[in-house]
């Protein structure tokens, strides 16, 4: 390899790009350095880059890649062009093939030292930012950071390192039991997933999008602005899902794996570009898990395939995505009930049983989404994005109300349910750049509306005669004799529009931003007579204007800081026939964040600090009888995060969270100045990832949760204690007769500890589980 370079020599920088194809790192490398790479993909194909690490000059680090390799470089500044020798011609003169030009050509941030995090995300309508420039707190998880988990599931990719985000919930059951947690609030699970930054597209069953992800991006706190009110009105933040698309390296990969008890699974993952150019693209990926999972009697049956389709030219970018999956679950645990003053412990995993074995969740459904991206010109891109996802659920489920602390429960009724959901959502939005004086702009806007019609029979059987049993001796009863109904009505229509507009300003060399927006939201919501099928009256029409600031300021090119004020919406409601302002409608309320925060970046390592109040009105009814939404609930909080590979081969992730949720306007001021339910006070988590040096391709992993106590009611009268989780696994990679194999393995829980998630209904902590896969590329 050799190189003419024709330009000043540019500074090191601290880089960490992982061993992975070559015309991979090629492309993370251009995004570090900011250049322009044109070569033939003919020539980088079959090719692996090694890992690069360390402060290094772009031509350093191109030598590096480029090592060993028969391809040389020549370098014009930001200009880089790649061409291969001929096997036997002299090396001066260099074999001449089409050029492709890549640089950002899959639209992703580059990964940040370690692979696991990116070094940014999309933050709603103001596009791609890098994590140092952005007035937030964001975090975006990288391919590999999703594959370690094993299980696709995407509450467990978000929920593991992050202190300030936490998931209730087993990964087999209902999808309504589990919900993520952001700085203390719900967020409705994953009914407000972002698919490629389009909101209202998610439903029930969605947990198997890790496998088709690329990226998994976090948005903590309130975002009105940027994104528009989530569809189920949740305010603690957003999780938006990145597909994957096929890179210019062809990709032939196939995967086997077990999960204890008797859970096998298999996938496929295959990409293909084409044409002169490399500008079309298609990713295929297929999944299959069934068997009988670590908790007795409970089975699953799940199954997912996705085709993704993409053209991209200079100016154009399309994409197209498709994925249909079911979700089938035997022995769905009882929701359980408690009206006690006291929480019993947790049964221990020996003694954990399925709710029932007639008990079941099942769901399939088929979502499609197109988006298109044009370059006006090199300041103006404007976009515009379209998608369905319609998805049926049937679901019967014992409800056990514990009598006493020693663990006694009646069966009092079955949840039986069937529904059906449509959700359909759009975007359009453009962003340009200009300037005006000192001040250089970035304006950025966009249109967007969703519509989820919901059609449901949903009903709680009372169930006489049914035997009591215990939690600590669990037993099982025949199922009832009750079916969910197959004629299920429309039950209601909830449809959003909003405009938004915002622009930030840079200046003194950038080093202070300043943005600013307005974001206008309406919201329509009709609910149906499930015999007549005519609109109820009541009918919810209502607009909210809410605004955003934010400001940075680059101390230096490693340290930034930053604060925000930025609002979230939920819709309001109808004054019921009781209150003295009965029928008044109320626009939808607004939750508050104010947020101030530090960032590090040490090129390797880099660390955050963020301090917040977030605000959430609630409707209570005042001495005078007066329906309103003058209730609160404020949670104050600090969080600290790490990330990256301080020294090479260790990897860190993790950090440590501190909250304080206060409800402080309650009913009456009955409970003004206690804790808010399911708000734990402290939380910590650390992964670790260490190559072992001795044996080439092993990596060895850790991860650790600590959570703190937390009430369950607003009286504080109910509790759970804290707990712990602890997991390892390994990840080896090798090659067998020159296929290249990843064996990977996982012990999740391996002190088996027992605990209650949060709330009883959300059920047990999932016991000691052991993964074990293997993919291999051909």
């Amino acid at each position: 390899m050799g190189a003419t370079p024709a330009h000043a020599q540019s500074a090191a920088i601290s880089i960490s790009i992982p061993a992975q194809p070559l015309s991979q790192a090629l492309l993370e490398l251009a995004n570090r350095y900011s250049l322009d790479l044109a070569y033939s993909p003919e020539i980088v194909k079959g090719l692996y880059a090694p890992a690069l690490s360390g402060s290094l000059t772009a031509d350093q680090a191109l030598g590096q890649l480029l090592a060993n390799t028969n391809i040389r470089y020549q370098r014009r500044g930001k200009s880089v062009s790649l061409t291969a020798l001929a096997p036997n011609a002299d090396s001066q003169v260099p074999q001449l093939a089409p050029l492709t030009v890549v640089g950002s050509s899959n639209g992703l941030t580059p990964t940040y030292a370690g692979g696991q995090i990116a070094t940014g995300s999309r933050v709603g309508m103001l596009g791609n930012k890098d994590f140092m420039e952005t007035p937030f707190s964001t975090k975006a998880y990288t391919r590999e950071a999703i594959e370690s988990t094993q299980s696709g599931n995407l509450l467990r990719v978000i929920s593991d390192s992050d202190p300030s985000v936490s998931t209730t919930g087993s990964d087999y059951d209902l999808s309504n039991y589990a919900s993520v947690h952001i700085r203390g609030f719900n967020t409705a699970g994953l009914e407000d997933l972002g698919i490629n930054g389009l909101y209202g597209l998610a439903s029930y069953g969605n947990r198997s999008l890790g496998d088709f992800s690329e990226r998994v991006e976090i948005f903590k706190g309130p975002s009105a602005l940027l994104n528009g009110m989530m569809p189920s009105g949740s305010v603690a933040g957003t999780v938006n899902t990145v597909t994957k698309r096929a890179s210019d390296e062809d990709l032939n990969r196939v995967g086997i794996g077990y999960e204890s008890d008797s859970i096998y699974s298999g996938k496929v993952d295959f990409g293909r570009r084409f044409g002169a150019d490399n500008q079309w693209g298609v990713r295929i990926n297929a999944t299959k898990r069934k068997g009988e999972t670590a908790v007795k009697d409970k089975k699953l049956d799940n199954e997912a395939i996705g085709l993704g389709l993409d053209y991209r030219s200079p100016n154009l970018r399309v994409g197209f995505d498709w994925i249909h999956n079911e979700e089938n679950t035997d022995g769905v645990s009882a929701q359980i009930t408690s009206r006690l003053a006291s929480v019993p412990a947790p049964p221990t995993h020996d003694k954990l049983i399925a709710g029932e074995p007639w008990s079941v969740y099942n769901t399939r459904g088929d979502l499609f989404m197109l988006k298109g991206e044009y370059d006006l010109s090199d300041d103006t891109t404007i976009w515009a994005s379209v998608g369905r996802n319609d998805r049926k659920m049937t679901a019967n489920v014992m409800n056990w109300r514990l009598l006493n602390t020693d663990g006694d429960f009646a069966r009092d009724s079955v949840l039986v349910w069937n529904s059906k959901f449509e959700n359909i959502a759009a975007d359009i939005g453009g962003q340009t750049k200009f300037v005006t004086g000192p001040i250089k702009h970035q304006l950025s806007f966009n249109a967007n509306a969703s519509e989820r019609t919901v059609y449901q029979a949903r009903a709680n059987y009372l169930v006489a005669g049914l035997p009591s049993g215990n939690i600590y001796d669990p037993t099982y009863v025949s199922k009832p004799n009750v079916n969910y109904s197959p004629d299920i009505p429309k039950s209601n229509e909830n449809t959003l529009q909003s405009l938004g507009v915002a622009d930030t300003l840079s200046m003194l060399d950038d080093r202070l931003q300043l943005t600013v927006g307005v974001r206008q939201q309406r919201v329509k919501q009709k609910t149906f007579d499930p015999v007549t099928g005519q609109v109820n009256s009541g009918m919810y029409d209502e607009r909210a204007t809410t605004p955003a600031f934010a400001a940075l300021f680059k101390l230096t090119d490693q340290v930034s800081i930053y604060g925000n004020y930025i609002e979230g919406l939920s819709a309001g409601a109808q004054a019921p026939a009781t209150a003295a302002n009965a029928g008044d409608m109320f626009a939808p309320y607004k939750s508050k964040q104010k947020e101030i925060g530090l960032k590090f970046d040490a090129g390797s390592l880099a660390t955050t600090v963020a301090l917040f109040e977030i605000t959430r009105p609630s409707a209570i009814t005042n001495a005078d009888n007066v329906y309103s939404f003058d209730g609160e609930q404020r949670n104050r909080g600090i969080e600290w995060e790490v990330f990256g590979e301080p020294v090479k081969g260790l990897r860190l992730i993790g950090g440590l969270s501190w909250k304080q949720a206060k409800l402080t306007q309650t009913q009456g001021g009955l409970y003004d100045g206690y804790d808010a339910p399911e708000v734990p006070r402290f939380e910590a988590k650390l992964g670790v990832a260490y190559d072992v040096p001795q044996i080439n391709g092993l990596t060895l992993t850790a991860n650790a949760i600590h959570t703190g106590k937390q009430y369950l009611d607003q009286a504080n009268s109910q509790s759970i204690p804290s707990w712990r989780r602890y997991d390892l696994g390994f990840a080896y990679a090798t090659k067998i007769a020159s296929t290249p194999v990843t064996f990977r393995g996982t012990v999740y829980n391996v002190a088996n500890s027992h605990y209650w998630y949060g709330a009883l209904w959300r059920g047990v902590s999932q016991p000691r589980t052991f993964n074990l896969s293997a993919s291999f590329e051909f």
